[in-house]
This record gives C-alpha cells, structure tokens and sequence, in this order.
C-alpha cells in the first residue's frame, strides 16, 4: 500500500492543495514555517489513520474540512463533513471502515515521531515484536546481563587479590613445612632430664668416692671396725664401678636451641610462602572464572545474532546489545541523524510490510549531501516516503506557501 493521490481543503493551515507521489523515492514538500506542510503530514495521517491523529480543530474556514486520498492498491479514502466522517471504497465501488484501512496500516508509519522519542527498551521491544523473537531475545538478553555482572563481580574480586598478592612476602631458602616446635621442644625437654640425671650420678659418683676416702682413715683409726667398714667398701666399690659406667659428660643442646630461636621467624615465612602459593591459586581460579565469563558472553552474544540473523532482521548491520538497538556498532545516541531515520524506517517497514510508505516531518536537519544518500536510500528500499522541509530549494517536490501549493512538480 502507497499512497498516489492527495487532495486537502481547509484543514489546519491548509486551504487547497492537490499532490500526486511517486511510488518509490522521497518525496519533500518544502516551504517556510507556518505555511501548511506539516497540516499536509497531519491530513495524510488523520485521513488514514483517524482516532489518535484527530486534530483538536481541523477547519481554517467556514467550510467543512475535506480530505481525499488514493492508495495504490486501490483504495479511495475520504473523510469530510463537520464531523470528517470516514468514507473507504474501492475501484469497485466497494466500501469498508478503518478496519479496512488498518489492515493495510502501520500506526508508526503515520507517526514516525513516536519511535524517534521512544525509550532505547521500547525501541528493542518494537523492533523485536515485529521480528516475533521478543521472548527469546529478552531470554538470551537477561543471561547476557547476569553473566555481564558476574564477569564485573569477579573482575572486581580478582583485581582485589591480585592487589594483596603484590604486596605479599615471599622468602627464599625456607622449607614448605612449618618446623614442629612442640617437637623440639619436646627433645629439649628429654636432653634437659638427661643432663639432670647425669649431673646426679657424677654427684654420687663424687660422695661415694669420699666416703671410701673417710673410710680408709677411719680404718687406721678405727680398728675395730676395719670388717665392718670392709664389708661396706665392697659394697661401694661395687656402686662405684656402676657409676663409673655411666656416662656423666653432658649433652650438647645447642644445636636444638638454635633451631628453636630461629623456628618462629622459619614457621613465620613457611606460613607467608603458603599464603603467597594459595593465593597465586586464587588468582589461577578468578581468572580462569573471568574467562568462561567471557567465553559465555561471547557465546551469548554469537546466538543472539544468530537469532537476529535467522528471524530476517530488516538492515544489514542492525543489532541488539545490552538492551539497546546498535547499527554498524554505534549505539542510537552515538548515530547520525540520517542513521537513524533509516533505522527507524528499516523497523517500521518490517511491522508491516503491506504497509510501503512513510511520513516523515522536520527532514531539514539532514544536509544536502545527506539528503540526497537518503533519497537513494528509500529508492534501493522501494519506498516511499513523503517529508516536509523548511526549504524552498530544488530538493523539494512540492512547495507550500499560505495554505496553497505553490509549485508541484512529481517527485525525482
């Protein structure tokens, strides 16, 4: 469905004008402001339209405001009356409603505005609803999300660890195992008790031999008791050769002593060493974690543009990231004017693809040079699409001046 013809007479700004369109290209209808070329968008879209595109107050004169529109499949449209009411027939002299005429509608090709100034989630939701992938897209959109924040979490993590690593201590020459005080210290102990009992015997040692000594006067002296004394000299000769058996030399226990001193400083850096190593680990596994992070996004990624690609997305280079519309990799605020009419008409066409023409007001903030791409641009797409411009130039098909047409020349 295009439109061909278009007759006005006093509607808005308007008091009589009469275009023909081409069926592909850009149609422009120039003129300066306030001369009537958005009350030509405005009967277009409430000739066709209705309902919402209602104007508050459609007369500019006495006379009733009459709107008449031919359609390339045919149909004649007609609203006129006090009231404009809706008349639709066919070549045939067949007659419908707007229920006729929405068949053949897309709402956002009468009101290309309402997409522009649309939220970056409404602009996915309109694009993705026309493609039929709404659900599956939201789906694939929320684990990209969830596997985008794990990835900042655990980056977050890693960098925090990395941080404590580098400022950690790490010695050289230590053993990996903590050296076991307790151990050493038991040793001690038991070296300690020997020397205790060493030093005992070399004591007895010492007050049996002066006994025998003390003896041997009391012999001389003590004749009397020579046997007896004997008898007990025997007896401490024989405790005497026992002792002397025994060795009274004490035991080194430096070397123990030392390892002591020094185990607090070695256990100090076995345990900074394991530290160092567990968290060198820590590091292997966030990284490792921040990898099947990205391997899962990029793996998200692949099969969102796989589904993009297979529901017949309607522009090459169009796509959906992070719950924004991108072409050619720049998001909407970071895309030429003209990127993102073509966008927006690349999405409204494929709402409705019976639906061939759209309106588009406001078209002078696009350059000659521009101008001219986008022109090609709808001819390629086989379009049409008819726009106003503050502009009385040659790009213009069509000229508005008070109300009137000015010039009318068909559309280049």
């Amino acid at each position: 469905m295009k439109i061909t013809t278009l007759k006005i007479n006093d509607f808005k700004r308007i008091h009589a004008v009469e275009m023909k369109f081409e069926a592909n290209g850009l149609t422009v209808i120039g003129g300066k402001n306030g001369q009537g070329k958005t009350s030509t968008l405005d009967a277009l879209a409430f000739g066709l339209g209705g309902g919402r595109h209602a104007p508050t107050n459609a007369r500019n004169s006495e006379a009733d405001p009459y709107i008449r529109i031919e359609t390339s499949n045919g149909l004649i449209v007609e609203r006129k009356g006090k009231n404009s009411a809706l008349k639709v027939s066919d070549e045939k002299g067949m007659r419908g409603g707007q229920t006729l005429l929405d068949d053949f509608l897309c709402e956002l090709a009468l009101d290309l505005p309402r997409f522009l100034s649309s939220s970056e989630k409404e602009k996915v939701e309109i694009l993705m609803s026309s493609l039929g992938i709404k659900d599956a897209l939201e789906e694939i959109e929320d684990r990209y999300q969830d596997a985008y924040a794990d990835r900042r979490v655990t980056k977050r993590d890693l960098k925090a660890v990395q941080s404590i690593y580098e400022s950690m201590e790490r010695h050289a020459d230590v053993p990996d195992e903590e050296v076991d005080v307790g151990e050493l210290t038991r040793k001690l102990n038991e070296l300690n008790e020997e020397n205790s009992r060493r030093t005992q015997v070399a004591a007895d040692l010492k007050r049996a031999e002066g006994m025998k000594s003390s003896n041997l006067i009391a012999i001389e002296e003590l004749e009397k008791k020579i046997k007896s004394i004997r008898e007990d000299n025997v007896t401490i000769d024989s405790e005497i050769a026992r002792l002397k058996g025994i060795d009274v030399q004490p035991l080194d226990t430096s070397e123990i002593s030392e390892q002591l001193e020094s185990a607090g400083d070695i256990n100090a850096m076995v345990r900074a060493n394991a530290d160092y190593r567990a968290k060198a680990k820590e590091i292997s596994d966030l990284t490792e974690q921040v990898e099947s992070i990205e391997s899962n996004l990029t793996a998200l990624s692949d099969e969102k543009r796989k589904l993009l690609i297979d529901s017949k997305i309607p522009i090459e280079g169009l796509d959906v990231e992070q719950g924004s519309i991108t072409y050619k990799g720049q998001h909407w605020d970071g895309m030429s004017g003209s990127e993102q009419l073509i966008v927006a008409v690349s999405i409204i066409k494929s709402i409705k693809p019976e639906c061939q023409f759209i309106l588009m007001d406001k078209l002078e903030q696009m350059d000659a040079e521009t101008l001219a791409e986008f022109s090609a641009w709808v001819v390629e797409q086989g379009l049409q699409v008819i726009a106003t411009r503050v502009s009385l130039g040659d790009e213009c098909s069509f000229i508005i001046e008070d109300g009137n047409l000015l010039e009318a020349e068909a559309a280049v």
